[in-house]
């Protein structure tokens, strides 16, 4: 009984444990406003996710991470 209780407790804290986020990468001329809209997330999920504080000044070739689930 007690191994059926650590078994159930092992996958239960497995389960809530985020997995990684999928990121991409700018390009040239793309705004934050355009990948949020091509990934349907808003501008602050973006914004928070990657500590943007000033999405003016979005940079070619950096990297973004996006939410896992969208």
């Amino acid at each position: 009984m007690l191994l059926v209780f650590f078994t159930v407790l092992a996958f239960t804290s497995l389960n809530s444990l985020p997995s990684l986020a999928e990121s991409i990468t700018v390009q040239p001329g793309e705004t934050l406003s355009e990948i949020a809209n091509r990934y349907k997330v808003s501008i602050n999920t973006l914004k928070n996710l990657n500590g943007i504080t000033n999405p003016n000044q979005l940079k070619a070739g950096e990297k973004l991470n996006l939410p896992e689930d969208p």
